[in-house]
């Protein structure tokens, strides 16, 4: 008798554990199946992962829930990044083609000078920049040198109209002591 009272502490404790351990990892089921479908990719990620991390350090549950525990959390993580990865590989098919684009635009910076007057060259820079964050991502090895490339006229475009703007107050401020 005072074994079988051991025995049902020990194994009402072993239950309680089991279905703390349920309610817990029932916690991040619905953590990460609100999560699946969110295209939030860097911080959603983070957060699928550290639901992982966590699902590992909690203890077992009772054997037969534990598959269909494990099912729905496993489905919902492989869920989201599997679009994740689609994502992904649809912007890297897109890369050259937004390459393209981008070259287009530079051209078109590098360009500026050709512009009749300094309003159409603010204009055009203006417009080019709001192009450019349209554009997606290009190839990875030539994302900084697209950008120096396209970043240089524009540069040099706002370093002279500064100069200029300079000048004409210096004139503008002899002609006011005179």
């Amino acid at each position: 008798d005072r074994f079988r009272a051991v025995c049902q502490v020990f194994y009402g404790r072993k239950d309680q554990q089991y279905e703390e351990n349920l309610k817990q990892k029932m916690e991040l089921i619905t953590l990460v199946e609100g999560l699946k479908d969110s295209t939030q990719w860097k911080n959603t990620a983070a957060a699928i992962k550290e639901a992982q991390e966590k699902w590992k350090s909690i203890g077992p549950v009772p054997r037969d829930q534990a598959e269909g525990f494990w099912q729905r959390f496993h489905g919902a993580c492989e869920a989201f990044f599997q679009a994740r990865k689609v994502h992904f590989e649809k912007l890297d098919q897109e890369r050259p083609a937004n390459l393209g684009k981008k070259i287009a635009l530079c051209d078109l910076v590098e360009k500026l000078d050709t512009l009749a007057d300094d309003e159409q060259r603010y204009q055009c820079i203006v417009d080019a920049q709001a192009q450019w964050k349209e554009i997606g991502p290009v190839p990875r090895d030539q994302e900084d040198a697209i950008w120096e490339r396209f970043r240089k006229p524009i540069d040099a475009y706002f370093e002279t109209r500064k100069q200029h703007m300079q000048a004409e107050r210096g004139q503008r401020d002899r002609s006011e002591e005179r």
